[in-house]
């Protein structure tokens, strides 16, 4: 029986090959979408899970006596949490930034470098190829690498016991591990781990450093654990801190003041961790939504055309449904022979998807900036997922007119090829659903598009053009030396030495207390050219002056910041009795374009921090810059041949921001592309089915004089009022999401009429002239033709 179901299946699929490739294809195309989506997915939502018994282990972070909510924390809290009897391991991990390392006469720039204690792999499991991480970092001067780094240094040799040194620096590190990190998905990535060496420090719960994990023994939940950290701070942290004995700890720990602790899961870290010096850039959850949703939308789309077409393949073999009735046929008989066929064509949909998906890989891979790969569809849970998927889908599918149908007599379903009734009422309802997605699609993409254009274009507040950022500075003896040096170099117009750049992740944070409450300021520090460098705006007073010895104790606020402290003449007043405020700037976006402006001071840098780690270049316009680059680094390597020498332009710190948001934006736009012809694919199949049915109706109205006018019109007057309808009920769904994501955004784009109207208008002209083609075709056929046998 299954065999004679299988051979009656594929006959039907040869007899009918344009609707049977519109179904494979169509449904191809929509599953390997999907699968994109789901690889996507999978990547983001498996960060960090890959660490034996991740769910003990825990990040504590800070909230900082009202200065803010920090990643990091005291550098005692990791030593203080093991005499914890709820807590099996504590580490602390400090983030160190990229470095130039030395082993004998090679040279190898690495990114990442964290310093780490003896407890870090006794948490985290790293794989070693070389070495035993049992033994890792017991000794001072140690490092371990990754096995990129070992390959680029020693190639097959081994790499234990190796000496390598860094930033020209006269330390010797010892190599005593290798550890492979190439597969795995972690916030932790690092190219060395360097053995961190404790120091005593005074007032040690003062002061924010390294983050710090633990690892908890037994099942402990998190609200377990943030209540042992309550007590912890209110035994240990409370009487060193706190020195008014009227203070209680009850109204002080919850109070904007109070010391507090934060409990991050570490496989939440990666979304929801987005504290003051985070060291990563960490996933966007709601991409995640976006991109499920969308690829639900587009499974959907492609399921509503086969089983719109299905549907309608199916009545116009009513006769074929009568005969078999009349021969004894019973109802699940035909609802076996409808599934079969479906299950045939979705198998080939699946082979055609799975080769599709591996193309569409290639292609994001390069156009999006992915990292995927199909793996998890070779396994056992994907090829499941996938055969799920066609069994929902075929049984859907089928079911409806094998239903349909088999509920009347033979006599009654041989009439049913002219009917419109149910089914044609669920078709509808298809069409509208399949045009309803891909308009709110249209209008999200058009939506993403035009606050990235917003953004783009924004006022920043400050000239980012022309301007390079010498990194690493700190390398450098005699900084003030190499900044004149560079400034007589052609075409060079000013230098400024500096702590950070607009554009710069971290976060400096000058607290100050006033009248009882934490009044929080951003800060940088900089010389006398960086206002001019960055063409700020002194609405009052002035710049700082070299000349002027008392601009050591200056200070220039922002306008934000003056607005935070209340003052209308802010210049000449004494700022946290020790700064003079010197000026006003005009509020610019030193940190991302998705935040508000904060309140900000400008310090001098000889009172704040009197080695700072950055040039700043201004240049002219159209200079040669690769050759002005390499006069700068020649200077750079007298002081110090060893140093590495880094360097980037502000505007491209700016385009960093946006890297995220664009890949939304090119990915959101090649997903609606495909919705939308998808949603074509199976209105193309429907379109020809209508004209069919309607042969003899149209040959009648030609023979009665008719125009071709008339008869598109006919035919497209149905379809076009769906895709109104589609309009109508896409609107407020996609107002609801497009301003969900415009809130992410403290500055964005007003919605406006015009942008829903642009979707309605991009759905609508697609669907009038595939349907007025087809009609076209069948308004000048000749009607003789159609009533030859009437």
């Amino acid at each position: 029986m299954l065999k004679n179901y299988i051979k009656i299946a594929l006959r039907n699929i040869l007899r009918d090959k344009y609707h049977a490739g519109i179904n494979i294809f169509g449904l191809g195309i929509g599953m390997a979408c999907a699968m994109l989506v789901i690889l996507y997915v999978h990547r983001e939502l498996s960060y960090d899970k890959h660490f034996s018994e991740h769910d003990k282990i825990y990040r504590i972070s800070t909230k900082f006596f009202g200065i803010g909510d920090f990643a990091g924390g005291s550098r005692v809290l990791a030593s203080s949490l093991r005499e914890q009897s709820w807590v099996k391991h504590a580490t602390k991990v400090t983030p160190m930034g990229p470095s130039v390392i030395k082993c004998e006469d090679i040279k190898v720039r690495v990114n990442r470098v964290s310093m780490v204690d003896s407890s870090f792999f006794q948490i985290f499991d790293y794989p070693f190829v070389e070495g035993a991480s049992s033994v890792m970092m017991t000794k001072p001067n140690t490092i371990v690498i990754n096995r990129d780094l070992a390959d680029k240094l020693f190639g097959d040799q081994p790499a234990v016991g190796k000496l390598i040194t860094f930033d020209g620096q006269q330390i010797q590190y010892e190599i005593t591990g290798v550890f492979d990190d190439s597969e795995m998905l972690t916030h932790l990535k690092s190219d060395i781990y360097m053995a961190n060496n404790d120091v005593d420090y005074s007032n040690p719960w003062w002061n924010i450093g390294p983050m710090t994990y633990i690892k908890v023994n037994g099942a402990v939940s998190k609200r377990e654990i943030e209540q042992q950290m309550k007590d912890f701070v209110k035994s240990t942290i409370f009487p060193e801190v706190v020195f008014n004995a009227d203070v209680q700890f009850e109204d002080w720990y919850p109070s904007e003041s109070g010391y507090r602790f934060y409990v991050f899961p570490l496989a939440d870290i990666y979304f929801d961790a987005k504290l003051k010096f985070e060291p990563f850039t960490g996933g966007d959850f709601t991409n995640i939504i976006i991109f499920s949703v969308t690829g639900f939308l587009i499974v959907a789309i492609a399921g509503f055309n086969f089983i719109n077409l299905s549907t309608a393949q199916a009545i116009r073999r009513a006769t074929e449904v009568g005969i078999r009735k009349t021969l004894g046929s019973g109802k699940w008989q035909l609802i076996s022979q409808f599934m079969m066929e479906s299950m045939v064509i979705i198998l080939l949909a699946i082979i055609f998807a799975m080769g599709l998906t591996e193309l569409l890989i290639i292609l994001s891979n390069s156009f999006v900036g992915t990292s995927l790969d199909i793996g998890i569809f070779t396994n056992l849970n994907g090829l499941m997922l996938l055969l799920t998927f066609a069994l929902i889908v075929g049984v859907l599918s089928a079911a409806y007119p094998s239903f349909y149908l088999s509920r009347f007599s033979p006599s009654r379903v041989m009439q049913v090829t002219h009917a419109s009734g149910r089914p044609g009422f669920l078709r509808n309802i298809l069409v509208v659903l399949q045009f309803a997605t891909s308009i709110a699609l249209i209008i999200g993409s058009l939506v993403i598009y035009q606050q990235l254009d917003f953004v783009k274009n924004k006022d920043l507040g400050f000239d980012q053009e022309n301007s390079i950022i010498i990194k690493n500075l700190h390398a450098i003896p005699a900084q003030e030396e190499l900044r004149k040096e560079v400034l007589n170099i052609s075409g060079v117009v000013a230098a400024s030495i500096t702590d950070r750049t607009p554009g710069d992740q971290g976060s400096n944070v000058f607290s100050l207390v006033e009248d009882g409450k934490h009044l929080n300021f951003e800060h940088m520090s900089g010389d006398a050219d960086l206002v001019p460098i960055l063409e700020l705006m002194v609405v009052k007073g002035r710049n700082f002056d070299r000349e002027r010895k008392a601009d050591t104790a200056a200070v220039i606020l922002n306008q934000q910041a003056v607005e935070l402290l209340g003052l209308t003449d802010p210049v000449g007043q004494i700022f946290d009795d020790r700064f003079e405020i010197i000026g006003v700037v005009s509020d610019f976006h030193f940190k991302s374009i998705r935040d508000k402006i904060s309140p900000l001071l400008l310090f001098n840098r000889n009172n704040m921090h009197p080695d700072e780690n950055t040039l700043l270049v201004k240049t002219e316009k159209n200079v040669e810059v690769q050759s002005l680059l390499k006069n700068i680094e020649s200077l750079w390597h007298k002081r110090n041949s060893e140093a590495g020498f880094e360097y980037a332009f502000l505007d491209q710190n700016y385009e960093k921001m946006l890297e995220k948001d664009k890949r939304l934006a090119k990915a959101m736009g090649l997903l609606t592309c495909v919705a939308i012809i998808l949603s074509l694919l199976g209105l193309t199949g429907l379109c020809s089915y209508t004209v069919e049915r309607k042969t003899k109706e149209i040959g009648i109205r030609k023979v009665l004089g008719a125009s071709w006018q008339n008869i598109v019109t006919l035919l497209s007057r149905q379809f076009v009022r769906l895709v109104l309808i589609a309009f109508i009920l896409s609107v407020p769904v996609a107002w609801y999401f497009a301003d969900m994501w415009l809130a992410d955004f403290a500055y964005h784009i007003e919605l406006q009429v015009w942008v829903f109207i642009a979707g309605a208008v991009l759905a609508i002209i697609p669907t009038w002239l595939l349907i007025s083609l087809q009609s076209v075709n069948a308004a000048k056929a000749n009607p003789v033709d159609s009533l030859r046998n009437e």
